[in-house]
């Protein structure tokens, strides 16, 4: 098997050098960006595994939240960890990122070289997981527009197919997932980040 793959997206060089070195403790395959447009060359061609992501690249976090948006759309894009100077407290940082699938957040002024290595080594644990179970994209599609609170006619518009297709697709989805309604599948991926 292939080094899994971290993206280090920090723009203070002492920075990134404290936190790729400590990723390379553990063997995976460190790549750095320290500017958006190079993280977003990096992680569309790269395709990491996870990516620590300091969220003030450009002092008022903008930049941050374009990368979690471009993350956000990947089919399969990889963990998101926060490795970031937070001016406010971790609970009010994810009340921040609700709605992205953020594994974890790290405030530099508590950084730990064991916090983050157990924290990527959880997010690959998670990633791992979710790759047993092998959706194609059109299940993942399917499952995401579940997720999201749409009925099966409407998912059948939405991506031009007919009820019966999307009812199949739901049903091998759900065998997949071991679960047997859309709750469970919903909660089912949540836990396994598989969307």
């Amino acid at each position: 098997m292939s080094k899994r793959r971290v993206l280090v997206v920090e723009n203070d060089p002492a920075w990134s050098r404290t936190l790729t070195t400590a990723l390379r403790l553990d063997d995976y395959e460190v790549i750095e960006a320290r500017t958006l447009a190079v993280a977003l060359t990096r992680l569309r061609q790269l395709k990491p595994d996870v990516v620590t992501l300091d969220m003030n690249l450009d002092q008022d976090r903008e930049e941050g939240w374009q990368i979690l948006q471009e993350i956000d759309v990947m089919l399969d894009g990889p963990e998101v960890i926060v490795v970031t100077v937070v001016e406010f407290d971790v609970a009010e940082m994810k009340t921040l990122l609700r709605g992205y699938d953020v594994a974890d957040i790290i405030p530099k002024s508590r950084y730990d070289d064991q916090v983050l290595r157990r924290a990527v080594k959880a997010a690959i644990a998670a990633r791992s997981q979710a790759e047993a179970i092998p959706l194609t994209d059109r299940e993942a599609e399917v499952l995401r527009l579940v997720v999201s609170g749409l009925t099966n006619k409407e998912i059948a518009g939405k991506l031009s197919i007919s009820l019966n297709t999307v009812k199949t697709h739901l049903k091998t989805i759900f065998e997949k997932l071991a679960v047997t309604n859309r709750m469970e599948a919903g909660n089912r991926a949540r836990e396994l980040r598989i969307l």
